[in-house]
């Protein structure tokens, strides 16, 4: 439990103070893209540490990719 913690509070500060300065340098996009791949990061990086079983990214992202592709060709 205390590794899952100290991983959340390690990535929150880091997160933060990246973000900050992204937003104060003006890119906003950059700052808000970063700061939503950081949150994917801390939940997955969380359950992978509590060794919870995370389902494969793979089948949804097949789905979608052959859907796209089936579009493409008929095209």
């Amino acid at each position: 439990m205390l590794q899952i913690g100290g991983y959340i509070v390690l990535l929150a500060v880091w997160s933060y103070v990246r973000v900050h300065s992204l937003a104060a340098s003006r890119q906003h996009p950059a700052a808000f893209l970063y700061g939503v791949l950081m949150l994917i990061s801390l939940v997955v990086g969380s359950l992978l540490i509590a060794k919870v079983k995370v389902p494969s990214f793979n089948a949804p992202a097949e789905a979608v990719f052959k859907q796209l592709g089936r579009s493409l060709l008929k095209k």
